[in-house]
C-alpha cells in the first residue's frame, strides 16, 4: 500500500458521494475501492424499489450526488424526458417528484462517468462483492469478502445505509417465518403476492407503510388494510413554495451555522420549536419553514444533549419529529387519502399484544390507546414497517458484527449507530478515535441526530473527507 487506497463498503448514494467527493477534492490520484453486491452503483435500500409509485419524498431539487452540481439531476430527469415517461411526477405545488428508481439512474449514470474520468485522475473500482470481515494490519486494513478475496486498504469507509429490518415481538420468535408475516417492507415480491381481496395488518405508520399501501393500491387491493402504530402520528404532507422565497441552494441550509434561538436543553428547543410553529401558522397557514430550519441544523445541536435528553427524545419526541420530518410526496398522500375514503386503509393507534398460527393466517390482538381497548383480529397478511434495527450490535450485519467483535468501534451510549467523532472516525471499544476508519450517513445517527436524507449525508461526507483525504496524505 503506498498512502493513497480507500475501500468504501456499501455503494449506495452514501457511497458513491463518498467516492466521487474524494476524487473531485484529491490532489493526488486515489485508489478507490467501492465493495457493492449490486451489479450497479447508485440504488441501495433506499433507492432500489422498482414500484413505480415509490417516489422520493422531496422535491428533485434536494437530490444531487455531490453539493457542487446540486442542479444536475432536475436538468437530467428533465433533459433525458423524465416527464414523457412519468407526467405524474410533476404535482401541483409545481414540484416534481420522480420515481426513486430515476434517482438511481441517474447516480449510476454518473458514477459510470466517474469510474471513466475524474478530476483526480483516481482509479475508482467497483467490487461486486459483499464483505464480511475487517481485520487491522499494519497502517491499513484487510477486508475480507463472502467469496474470500483479500482487500488491503490504507483507510476504510463504511457507507452502508439503511439497517435491515428485523421482526418485533410477538413476532420474532416462532412466527418470524409464518408465510402471513413480511418482515420486511422492501420485499415486494412477496408484497405483490399479495391476494386483493386479504386483509392486511401493517405494524408502523411512517413514510413505509405508505409505500406499502401505494404498492397494495396499484394492484387493486379491495381487502381491508390496518396500520397501527404507538403513537398515531402519521407522515404530514409538503408546503407549496413560498411565492417570495429567495431561491437558495439546498445544501446551504445544511451547511450554515445554527441560528443563537436554537441554543438551550431539549426542552427549551422544542419549546421554541412549537411556539415559531404556531406563529407560522397564524401568519401564512404552514408550520414548515420553522421545523425546517431546526432539521437542517440538527447535525449542530445533538450532540450537545446530554445522554438523558436523548433518551427522553427518543421515548417521548421522535414520532412527532419524525412525521413532521418525513414528509409524503403529494401522489403518495393522494393514494393514502383515495384508500380511507373508500374505507380500505384504516389508521389505529395502538400495539400488537400477542400474536397465534392460525394456519395460513395470523391472529392479533391488539391494545388501542388511549384507553387499553383490545381487538382481535385475523390477518391473512402482515407485514413490518417499524423500521431498521437501530443497535448495530442487534444486526446481522456481517461487517458490524466484525468491527465491534474486533473492539475497532463501540455503540453510542444511548445503543443507536456507532460512535464516532466530529469527523466521523470510528471511535473503538476504549474510547479512541480511528484514524483511518471512518462511517458515514445513517449508522451515525446516534452521534449526528439527523443524518438521514440525500443533503444531509452529502453534507456530512463534504465535512468529513478533508480528514479522510489528510489521512491518506500523511501515510
Amino acid at each position: 500500500m503506498f498512502g493513497n487506497t480507500v475501500t468504501i463498503i456499501g455503494g449506495g448514494l452514501s457511497g458513491c458521494s463518498l467516492a466521487a467527493q474524494l476524487s473531485d477534492q484529491a490532489e493526488k490520484p486515489l485508489k478507490i475501492n467501492i465493495i457493492e453486491p449490486r451489479s450497479v452503483l447508485g440504488a441501495g435500500v433506499a433507492y432500489s424499489a422498482d414500484d413505480i409509485d415509490h417516489r422520493l419524498n422531496a422535491p428533485l431539487f434536494v437530490h444531487f450526488l455531490t453539493p457542487d452540481r446540486a442542479e444536475e439531476f432536475q436538468n437530467w430527469f428533465v433533459d433525458s424526458g423524465g416527464l414523457n415517461r412519468d407526467p405524474d411526477a410533476l404535482a401541483a405545488d409545481g414540484n416534481i417528484y420522480a420515481r426513486r428508481t430515476e434517482f438511481a439512474d441517474y447516480v449510476s449514470e454518473k458514477m459510470a462517468d466517474y469510474l471513466q474520468a475524474n478530476p483526480s485522475n483516481s482509479a475508482i473500482t467497483h467490487l461486486q462483492e459483499k464483505a464480511v470481515d475487517i481485520l487491522p494490519i499494519t497502517n491499513g486494513y484487510r477486508i475480507v469478502t463472502e467469496s474470500g478475496s483479500n482487500i488491503e486498504s490504507d483507510a476504510v469507509v463504511l457507507a452502508t445505509g439503511n439497517r435491515s429490518p428485523a421482526a418485533p415481538s410477538p413476532f420474532d420468535k416462532e412466527l418470524e417465518d409464518h408465510p402471513a408475516f413480511i418482515v420486511s417492507p422492501w420485499d415486494l415480491e412477496k408484497i405483490r403476492n399479495i391476494d386483493e381481496n386479504t386483509n392486511v395488518l401493517i405494524i408502523g405508520a411512517g413514510l413505509t407503510m405508505s409505500d406499502v399501501v401505494a404498492t397494495l393500491s396499484r394492484q387493486g387491493h379491495n381487502g381491508t388494510i390496518t396500520a397501527v402504530s404507538r403513537n398515531g402520528q402519521i407522515p404530514k404532507t409538503h408546503a407549496p413554495p413560498p411565492e417570495d422565497a429567495t431561491p437558495r441552494h439546498p445544501f446551504d441550509g445544511v451547511m450554515e451555522d445554527k441560528p443563537p434561538h436554537l441554543d438551550g436543553s431539549l426542552l427549551e428547543v422544542f419549546v421554541n420549536l412549537r411556539k415559531r410553529m404556531k406563529e407560522d401558522m397564524a401568519a401564512d397557514g404552514y408550520w414548515h419553514w420553522a421545523f425546517d430550519e431546526l432539521r437542517d441544523c440538527v447535525w449542530q445541536i445533538w450532540p450537545h444533549f446530554s445522554e438523558r435528553e436523548k433518551r427522553q427524545y427518543l421515548r417521548y419526541l421522535r414520532p412527532w419529529y419524525d412525521s413532521h420530518r418525513f414528509r409524503l410526496p403529494p401522489q403518495t398522500a393522494h393514494i393514502l387519502d383515495d384508500a380511507l375514503e373508500r374505507n380500505i386503509l384504516t389508521y389505529k393507534t395502538g400495539h400488537v399484544v400477542s400474536a397465534l398460527d392460525r394456519g395460513k393466517q395470523i391472529e392479533v390482538r391488539l391494545n388501542i390507546h388511549p384507553d387499553s381497548q383490545f381487538e382481535d383480529h385475523r390477518f391473512d397478511a402482515i407485514i413490518n414497517c417499524t423500521g431498521p434495527v437501530l443497535s448495530p450490535a442487534k444486526t446481522k450485519n456481517p461487517i458490524y458484527q466484525s468491527i465491534l467483535r474486533r473492539d475497532l468501534v463501540k455503540e453510542t451510549a444511548i445503543n443507536i449507530g456507532f460512535d464516532v467523532d466530529a469527523h466521523c472516525r470510528a471511535i473503538s471499544k476504549y474510547g479512541v478515535p480511528q484514524k483511518n476508519l471512518f462511517i458515514v450517513g445513517s449508522p451515525t445517527v446516534g452521534v449526528f441526530g439527523d443524518p438521514i436524507g440525500a443533503p444531509f449525508i452529502i453534507a456530512q461526507i463534504w465535512r468529513m473527507a478533508p480528514t479522510l483525504l489528510q489521512t491518506l496524505s500523511s501515510k
